[in-house]
């Protein structure tokens, strides 16, 4: 009998292409961010905290692309630049 693979919601989806984005791994991920390990791979949704805390982590990620997959995935700096910024500490 063949496994099905697991189906990631959307916004799943394209949290994991942030995360490749930026060269994490998922671990990497669940540390920096504070998103509870695990929560990618769960077949259900993710929360508004969990998304908060994402986008909190990663300064220039578009919310409408993370929650809509519409428009660019990054903002536009004020130089017209786009890029993942580190958090400020």
């Amino acid at each position: 009998m063949q496994e099905k693979p697991i189906k990631f919601s959307p916004v799943k989806d394209r949290i994991l292409q942030v995360i490749d984005l930026k060269g994490d791994n998922p671990n990497k991920f669940y540390v920096k961010s504070g998103v509870t390990r695990g929560v990618l791979t769960q077949k259900n949704g993710i929360s508004e905290k969990n998304i908060a805390r994402i986008l909190d982590t990663y300064h220039n990620i578009n919310p409408a692309w993370l929650l809509t997959g519409k428009g660019e995935m990054l903002l536009r700096s004020s130089d017209g630049s786009s890029k993942v910024e580190e958090p400020a500490v």
